[in-house]
């Protein structure tokens, strides 16, 4: 199936957020034998963005989830990683309180930013021993695009029904509610 409108506007999104250079960015097309993300399927261009998303691609909304503070405009917490947060805490049996960890160790009151919350979500990682550096949010089940039997050893976050979900060599292996 040809590649939709949306995944080139992305593919284009992520080479502007990242400052991929014209060379590089053809060497990435190079990968999947085309020379224009026009000419990718469907599949392939959710690999690259897979791909790019790794690098640090994020889609960023718009003004909902942002605030100013102090005359700068910051990105609040959004609702899947505070989620994704509560799933994460309530699996730890606490010698100390969430809030009193949370005080002491990453020296935050609040979780109000989105880098607050990604501080706190790596720190619950390491304790839980979650070793991935990139947890992909996603309503299951999988989307179009995503071939469960191709997927290696990655985290999903299904952020309806609240469960964080461990693939790997194509299969359900761990859910943590």
């Amino acid at each position: 199936m040809s590649i939709t409108k949306k995944q080139i506007q992305l593919i284009h999104i992520a080479k502007q957020q990242l400052c991929i250079d014209d060379d590089t960015y053809k060497e990435l097309l190079a990968n999947y034998n085309v020379t224009s993300s026009k000419d990718l399927t469907q599949f392939q261009a959710e690999h690259l963005l897979r791909h790019l998303r790794s690098k640090g691609f994020r889609i960023v909304k718009t003004a909902r989830n942002k605030a100013k503070i102090g005359g700068k405009t910051i990105k609040l917490a959004s609702a899947a990683q505070l989620k994704l947060i509560e799933v994460l805490k309530s699996n730890i049996v606490w010698k100390v309180s969430f809030e009193s960890w949370l005080n002491t160790r990453m020296k935050i009151k609040k979780i109000l930013t989105s880098k607050d919350a990604t501080k706190v979500i790596e720190g619950l990682k390491g304790m839980l021993n979650i070793t991935t550096k990139h947890i992909e949010f996603l309503m299951l089940p999988f989307p179009a695009g995503y071939d469960i039997e191709t997927l290696q050893n990655q985290w999903f976050f299904d952020i309806l029904d609240n469960k964080l979900i461990y693939v790997e060599n194509g299969e359900i292996c761990r859910v943590i509610k």
